[in-house]
């Protein structure tokens, strides 16, 4: 993760996949202090700590975006089961 790049933005492609649970809140506390500077986009089906970290959520679903504003609606999607 390079958030020293002379970029607005940063993508993270699945920063959380294989990560122990320490090295997932290191992630977590580097994304959220570099998000004041400049934008963060992730990717990553690790849902639970996407939603701990993220200002906006958008589910990509059949080519169409989809804004999540809760948990529930990623059951309601068919990404999540009941």
């Amino acid at each position: 993760m390079n958030f020293n790049a002379n970029s607005k933005f940063v993508l993270l492609d699945e920063p959380f996949k294989g990560v122990s649970p320490i090295n997932r809140d290191f992630i977590k506390k580097l994304i959220q202090e570099n998000s004041k500077y400049k934008g963060i986009i992730v990717t990553d089906h690790d849902y639970s700590s996407i939603i701990e970290i993220s200002s906006e959520i958008q589910l990509l679903d059949n080519g169409n975006l989809r804004r999540i504003s809760q948990k529930e609606e990623l059951i309601e999607y068919g990404y999540l089961p009941d």
